[in-house]
């Protein structure tokens, strides 16, 4: 797809249109170039709206419209292939593989993807309380000394950032800075208190199984993390579940279930 914006005489903005794929529904797709391109044909032209909700966050847009005028070069059809034992086995890469095989594999996937992403919130709902219940101070210069190093990568990509955008920036990441801090003070002391440690061992055995799921030597990803400095990322996330483990069992959780369409209630 070929496009150029037009100004308010209907004239284009840009003497040369950009280009570029366009997927119609798309996530990235807004909903006006989905209904306006619907139909079309290869080197047929339309004028498209594009409005921006009262709400958008650049201000100078929030409330208006822009125009563009788009040409279809060519139009392409997603085909997806059918869902049959030959699939699965391509995908799982085993020759036993049934696509009745492949549907299990993919909703114990998305089971498992939600009891993750339920034991994260509610592990991040434990430390917010833990916190609320034991506030301290941070020492204000560790908090001042990342803050310089965030406004100095800023600046890396930005050289000309005005000092009060710079008192902005400071201020925005201020909280994310303070939070992240309590919170890595607040795991280190529970897992002073439960004894919890990651020794080497618990990081080849980590390794191991993740070789074996993805059918390589043990010691060639152990080899690659080591030289990419992944060893000591690798053991955090080691050390962050395990505490995450022991704070959601010794939390009392109590579970609520909800008609749907209810409101939630957060107490």
């Amino acid at each position: 797809m070929a496009y150029v914006e037009l100004n308010e005489a209907g004239e284009p903005v840009t003497e040369a249109p950009s280009e570029g794929p366009l997927e119609l529904g798309g996530k990235r797709t807004p909903e006006s170039f989905s209904q306006g391109l619907e139909g079309m044909v290869a080197a047929e032209e339309k004028v498209i709206e594009l409005p921006f909700p009262e709400d958008y966050p650049e201000e100078a847009l929030a409330g208006t419209s822009k125009h563009f005028r788009v040409n279809v070069v060519r139009v392409k059809e997603k085909i997806w292939p059918a869902l049959d034992d030959a699939f699965a086995q391509a995908v799982m890469g085993k020759e036993d593989a049934t696509a009745d095989l492949l549907r299990e594999q993919i909703r114990l996937n998305h089971e498992a993807d939600a009891f993750m992403q339920a034991q994260r919130v509610l592990a991040d709902n434990i430390i917010k309380r833990l916190l609320e219940l034991n506030p301290f101070e941070l020492p204000e210069g560790m908090v001042n000394s990342t803050l310089d190093r965030i406004l100095e990568d800023a600046r890396k990509e930005n050289e000309e950032i005005p000092e009060d955008e710079a008192g902005k920036l400071r201020d925005t990441y201020r909280v994310m800075v303070e939070n992240r801090y309590r919170s890595d003070i607040l795991m280190e002391a529970v897992a002073k208190q439960e004894g919890i440690e990651v020794t080497a061992a618990d990081l080849d055995r980590e390794i191991e199984q993740f070789a074996g799921r993805e059918g390589r030597p043990a010691a060639k990803i152990k080899a690659e993390l080591k030289k990419e400095g992944g060893l000591e990322r690798l053991e955090r996330d080691i050390f962050q579940r395990r505490v995450t483990e022991k704070l959601i069992e010794l939390a009392e959780v109590t579970e609520i279930k909800k008609k749907p369409g209810a409101e939630e209630e957060t107490k």
